[in-house]
């Protein structure tokens, strides 16, 4: 995308954003969208006042790319805040700094962290405990399996190996792990920082 506009359209804009140090965000003073975005008329459109700055900036965008926020304020319209990205390096930003609303956060969720825990130690086959909960069988398997309620860092403590199991238990102790089984002796970390 290249810049939309004329010089005094970049000064309208630039009068719009209270500017502030280098470090800091300068957020967008107009209006602002659903998402918290800032946005800007010019040449009879709107367009997401971030964009504007990062295109005043840089001078254009690439084709494909979004305009990524460092500092993650979607208001924020600081060029140093800003770069050019794929949505793919915004979804691995977003899920490295844990802002995808996950488990018991995310608004539709039916289970709690404490359900979940219990599905995942459970012996109970998928379709009881699915009928127990509200839920199908197959959510049931995708939380055991981790492919969902990823960021739960709750595992099951499953000793790998026969000396193991007979050692913990004539200790009539318990062990807890941060490793599951995969395939006979090998082992999947399960590990989250969110």
């Amino acid at each position: 995308m290249i810049l939309p506009g004329t010089a005094r359209d970049a000064q309208r804009f630039w009068a719009g954003v209270q500017i502030g140090a280098i470090d800091q965000c300068w957020p967008w003073q107009g209006l602002i969208n659903r998402g918290g975005y800032g946005v800007f008329k010019v040449d009879g459109r709107e367009v997401l006042a971030h964009r504007y700055a990062y295109l005043i900036a840089a001078g254009s965008i690439p084709p494909g790319y979004l305009v990524l926020h460092g500092c993650d304020v979607p208001a924020c319209c600081n060029p140093a805040h800003l770069s050019a990205g794929t949505s793919a390096e915004n979804i691995a930003d977003r899920d490295s700094k844990c802002r995808q609303a996950a488990g018991e956060r995310n608004a539709h969720a039916r289970l709690t962290a404490a359900d979940v825990r219990h599905i995942r130690s459970s012996s109970d086959s998928n379709a009881a405990l699915g009928r127990r909960y509200g839920v199908k069988a197959a959510t049931i398997a995708d939380i055991r399996r981790f492919k969902t309620w990823k960021t739960l860092d709750v595992v099951p403590a499953v000793p790998v190996g026969l000396g193991v199991a007979q050692q913990l238990i004539s200790d009539r102790r318990t062990v807890a792990t941060d490793t599951v089984p995969v395939s006979g002796n090998d082992t999947k970390s399960r590990t989250s920082s969110c």
